[in-house]
């Protein structure tokens, strides 16, 4: 499944898009809506990301790449070395 992103703004009962989007007359599509800004958007500088925001966005909540929760996020935890 191709995923495509693009801003709209929700105006008079209807969603008005930012771009048009690169699809045929009468294709049939899902809509996911996500209000607020981006998880990227919320989290720039806690990462160490120089793409798109976008990008990042994809990457992290993209079906194909798995789902991330804020453990990958943050990195494994340091295992702890005891003496034996």
């Amino acid at each position: 499944m191709k995923r495509i992103s693009v801003k709209a703004t929700y105006e008079n009962g209807m969603l008005k898009l930012a771009e048009p989007l690169p699809l045929a007359e009468q294709e049939t599509v899902s809509v996911m809506v996500f209000i607020g800004p981006s998880f990227a958007e919320r989290s720039a500088g806690l990462l160490k990301w120089t793409g798109p925001p976008e990008d990042l966005d994809y990457l992290i909540n993209s079906p194909e790449e798995g789902l991330w929760t804020s453990d990958d996020l943050r990195g494994a935890p340091e295992e702890t070395h005891r003496p034996t």
